[in-house]
């Protein structure tokens, strides 16, 4: 979840770029299908790596409960390490550009406040989900 992701290569002020945001976003934990009905099938990934069909109800939830704390998590350790590599650099190399801080997770402060953004309300979440639904249809 998080991770591989680039958040300039979405444009997030468009509906249907927002949607591949959220998919991507939560790949590893759910996995959206093409279905005929026009929203997409939706597969919960259990820990053992299987998949239970689920609805996005549940998808609103997860995002709305676990993912914040996740993220918050993630920006804590991001932060962390961050110092730990400016108080290294500045004793190895005071002239470096902080801009080539990069975490050793990926995760990107960025990227998480993009999310909060574009998903800090569950209508948002419901709505990128619908969307993905017509993503899906014709991605190849």
């Amino acid at each position: 979840m998080f991770t591989g992701i680039n958040v300039s290569d979405y444009k997030l002020g468009w509906d249907l770029p927002k949607a591949l945001f959220l998919r991507d976003c939560l790949k590893g934990e759910f996995r959206f299908e093409k279905s005929l009905g026009g929203n997409p099938e939706i597969y919960k990934i259990n820990s053992d790596g299987t998949e239970t069909k689920t609805y996005w109800e549940e998808v609103v939830y997860f995002v709305q409960t676990v993912v914040p704390g996740y993220l918050r998590e993630q920006e804590e350790k991001t932060q962390k390490e961050y110092k730990e590599w400016m108080e290294d650099v500045y004793r190895t190399a005071p002239d470096i550009d902080e801009d080539k801080f990069v975490s050793s997770t990926g995760f990107s402060i960025q990227l998480s406040d993009r999310f909060f953004g574009c998903f800090h309300d569950s209508d948002a979440v419901e709505k990128a989900i619908k969307n993905l639904g017509i993503c899906l249809r014709f991605e190849e």
